[in-house]
């Protein structure tokens, strides 16, 4: 009975794997996305010799021959869901503190990230298209329904095995982040309360984790494309103050230019910005009331906290440093 309460709760199991420290996670962590990428390459290996060529025809989607409405209409509807293919790579700088000279290897892992990404996907929707074709638009699971059109029975349940691998890859690696940016944000800026970055005798956010796994239990019972929309609406407020800082910085000096510089000077920049407004288009009445309800309460608990004074020096002295370096 305790195993089967433990396994219909699969956000308790991972907070409590969360418990034992980053070895136990990153090894957890390292298997699900070999596995995760694995899969993919399976799929797109095997799938690339059952293509139909046919299936490609037309090539330009019915959509936008009808005009651009329909066709932004129908764009935007999957935009979300494929924005969330990347939202991962915001993680990467969590571990710069263990990275030698993150200052030039970081914004390299972040591009190779994002490449290697992007080829993935395109080549795993190419073989997709080629072997479902328009079907492919009615299943309730996409990849596995065409693999299993390819190849038989076993390519159905082989997907929906790394399907299942994936995203407890996902939230586990979301458990372990979240919990340790809750802590960072007591522990090393003061922004919270000092009592959300307690941790345990494996060196694990044991508050971080206890309040994570609260919210998750409270959204647990939303459909997958509600989440999905969360998640974006998540990095839509992560991505706009970070973008109007690069635009901010540049344009003072306040920083001087270490390591990565952007090419094209406001280009990017102004570039992404442009896509994370275009997000908000996108999100759907509910979501957007979460957000704003977060919003406020998040405002409102910001003039209840006391700043330590110590912290505040702490961030002086940083960009003192900065500037004389």
């Amino acid at each position: 009975m305790g195993l089967r309460w433990i396994g219909n709760r699969p956000h308790l199991t991972i907070s409590i794997i969360n418990y034992f420290g980053r070895s136990l996670v990153k090894a957890v962590n390292n298997i699900s996305a070999a596995a995760k990428i694995l899969t993919l390459l399976v799929f797109i290996l095997i799938g690339a010799f059952c293509i139909h060529v046919t299936h490609f025809n037309p090539v330009i989607p019915t959509a936008a021959l009808k005009g651009p409405l329909p066709f932004m209409k129908h764009f935007g509807a999957a935009f979300t869901p494929i924005f969330y293919l990347f939202t991962g790579f915001s993680f990467l700088p969590i571990a710069a503190k263990q990275m030698n000279n993150p200052e030039k290897n970081i914004p390299r892992v972040l591009i190779a990230v994002m490449v290697s990404v992007t080829i993935l996907d395109a080549l795993m929707m190419l073989v997709a298209v080629g072997i479902a074709g328009q079907k492919l638009g009615g299943f309730s699971t996409p990849l596995a329904n065409t693999f299993g059109m390819g190849v038989g029975k076993w390519g159905f349940y082989l997907i929906i095995c790394g399907m299942l691998i994936s995203i407890f890859g996902v939230a586990f690696s979301a458990s372990f982040n979240t919990p340790s940016l809750v802590a960072s944000l007591a522990n090393e800026h003061g922004m919270i309360p000092k009592v959300f970055g307690k941790k345990n005798q494996h060196d694990a956010p044991v508050t971080g984790i206890r309040v994570t796994a609260i919210i998750c239990l409270l959204f647990c019972t939303q459909s997958y494309l509600f989440l999905v929309n969360c998640t974006v609406l998540a990095s839509f407020i992560q991505y706009v103050p970070s973008i109007l800082a690069v635009i901010k910085f540049k344009h003072s000096n306040e920083f001087p230019n270490h390591g990565f510089s952007l090419p094209g000077k406001y280009l990017i920049p102004a570039f992404a910005l442009l896509v994370s407004c275009y997000m908000v288009t996108n999100f759907t009445a509910k979501t957007l009331l979460l957000g704003a309800f977060v919003a406020l309460a998040s405002a409102a608990a910001y003039f209840f906290i006391d700043v330590d004074p110590k912290f505040v020096q702490k961030h002086l002295d940083f960009l003192e440093d900065l500037k004389h370096n």
